[in-house]
């Protein structure tokens, strides 16, 4: 089997960590894969994945506009390995390009959270979409009520992880802080990073024993760090920029605590991994995902969106207790050691899902081979003279 991704950057996020885990995956299956990175730089910084195994190849640089040549670069590459799968992942402009891939192309789009983006593609490209996987129960349920007449290519499929070697050893309270770690992306957009520096903030004010440990990057790194200089200064933040995903498990495995205040997510990657290391989560309570793992008091907390007091006092009671602190990391620990949220059986269901897709006669996309190119509406004049003049 064969398969092809494109995706406009390689970012630290979700959904390229999704991605990377189940091309690496298919690759020690044996099947073929390829990933190609469409942005218009030509270039793209993908260190942070080196624990993964996989080659990436960017095509080349272009004018900003000019998408319809990295459309074509894409379909070129498409054709050369066609029979094939492609995963679009969050690269929308390019599934404008599905019309010009060969028949025996198949396309599976994931859903990897609850954005207006992801519902918006499918409105517009559900069509030239042979199955939609989606990440959580919430979002399988809310595509199929949107678009009944796609519900029978939609197909709910959690994200696995690997489970690290025995239980996670933490470090006791007696005399050591409540180890907090943030790993992903920082942005205000989505993360609500501002909610997060003020809960910092909060328990530093507070005097509270809290070491608050940051891996990652973002649109907002800088912003943030700088409003959270006293912390800094004080040792009670950490500041680890981007780790690779082996670092990534080292640092989960000797921090107490996973927090997360993002204002939508599918299911969280970093939620998962984390559980897996023994971290206790306290989380928002946003709809997709995390209620269908987490079951409040019992492997973990979740806090209405924005409630940057009562994750500071659900932090204070966690130092103050660690006899609750170890069960609720133990049920952690199991919660995600069980099948459903296993890295295999996260492979075996996406394998079994492209084998029956090429195996299968059926194209439902009847455009797709007559070589059409489409050039995504954000490109065209007119759609940006609406935009310029609020039309």
């Amino acid at each position: 089997m064969k398969t092809i991704a494109s995706s406009p950057d390689l970012s630290l996020s979700g959904a390229n960590v999704l991605l990377a885990d189940v091309f690496s995956g298919f690759s020690e299956k044996g099947h073929r894969t390829t990933w190609l990175v469409t942005g218009h730089q030509g270039a793209a910084d993908g260190r942070w994945l080196s624990g993964f195994g996989l080659d990436f190849q960017n095509l080349k640089a272009t004018a900003v506009r000019d998408v319809t040549k990295r459309q074509r670069l894409l379909i070129e590459s498409v054709r050369e390995i066609s029979p094939c799968v492609y995963f679009p992942n969050y690269d929308f402009d390019m599934l404008w390009a599905v019309e010009a891939f060969p028949a025996s192309c198949r396309v599976v789009f994931i859903v990897h959270c609850d954005d207006p983006v992801y519902y918006e593609a499918i409105q517009q490209r559900g069509q030239v979409m042979d199955a939609i996987v989606c990440v959580s129960a919430y979002l399988s349920q809310e595509v199929k009520q949107r678009w009944p007449e796609l519900a029978d290519r939609v197909h709910h499929i959690p994200f696995g992880v690997n489970l690290p070697n025995g239980h996670s050893s933490k470090p006791s309270l007696a005399g050591n802080p409540l180890d907090v770690v943030y790993c992903g992306r920082l942005s205000e957009e989505q993360k609500r990073v501002s909610d997060l520096s003020e809960i910092i903030l909060k328990c530093h004010a507070r005097n509270l024993p809290v070491r608050f440990q940051i891996a990652g990057s973002g649109p907002d790194e800088e912003a943030i760090f700088t409003r959270l200089e006293d912390p800094l200064k004080a040792g009670r933040l950490l500041r680890l920029g981007k780790l690779t995903h082996d670092q990534v498990g080292e640092l989960l495995g000797r921090c107490h605590v996973f927090i997360l205040t993002s204002a939508y997510e599918g299911l969280p990657v970093s939620l998962l991994e984390a559980m897996a290391h023994g971290c206790v989560p306290v989380v928002t309570a946003v709809e997709s995902g995390i209620p269908e793992v987490i079951t409040e008091g019992l492997n973990g907390f979740m806090l209405p969106i924005g409630d940057v007091d009562g994750f500071a006092k659900r932090l204070e009671q966690l130092c103050g207790d660690e006899p609750a602190l170890q069960a609720c990391a133990r049920a952690a620990e199991v919660t995600v050691g069980a099948e459903r949220y296993s890295r295999e059986a996260c492979l075996n269901r996406y394998t079994d899902l492209c084998s029956n897709l090429m195996e299968s006669q059926k194209v439902l996309d009847k455009t797709r081979g007559t070589g059409r190119v489409i050039t995504p509406p954000q490109y065209r004049w007119q759609y940006r003279l609406r935009a310029r003049f609020g039309l």
